[in-house]
């Protein structure tokens, strides 16, 4: 394990960034399918969001701490920044969803894929320059 853990860690943090940014955002894409095909007749899709958000946050956090940054800060410091950058991430991915959903009638699932595709690219200079600043 530490080997595969040395070779990783040689990767750039970029890369990282890139591999375990995208394996979190499917995650988050595919929580948010699962939970809408289940809970979609008992909760509107923005507290489907806001469920699937509150458990992607944390799958999230764990993994850039970890896997990307390496942070050896104060977790619960780190935790709140993150939550503040994904605060304005939900905020904005609400807003979105709520436009092409509601405004614009585009099917739910591919309303937040088009969401989650815009916002993506924003989080990581959030994440590298606020939530795990040295």
């Amino acid at each position: 394990m530490n080997n595969i853990l040395k070779i990783w860690f040689r990767i750039d943090q970029k890369i990282r960034f890139l591999l375990v940014g995208g394996y979190n955002t499917i995650f988050s894409f595919l929580l948010f399918c699962l939970l809408e095909f289940l809970f979609r007749d008992y909760f509107h899709y923005l507290v489907i969001l806001f469920l699937s958000h509150i458990i992607s946050v944390l799958n999230s956090f764990l993994n850039f701490r970890f896997f990307v940054f390496r942070s050896k800060g104060h977790i619960f410091s780190e935790y709140i920044r993150i939550n503040i950058v994904y605060l304005g991430y939900y905020i904005s991915n609400a807003l979105l969803l709520y436009l092409l959903q509601d405004l614009f009638h585009i099917h739910i699932l591919v309303s937040q894929f088009i969401c989650t595709c815009i916002l993506m690219v924003a989080t990581y200079f959030a994440h590298k320059h606020f939530s795990f600043k040295k």
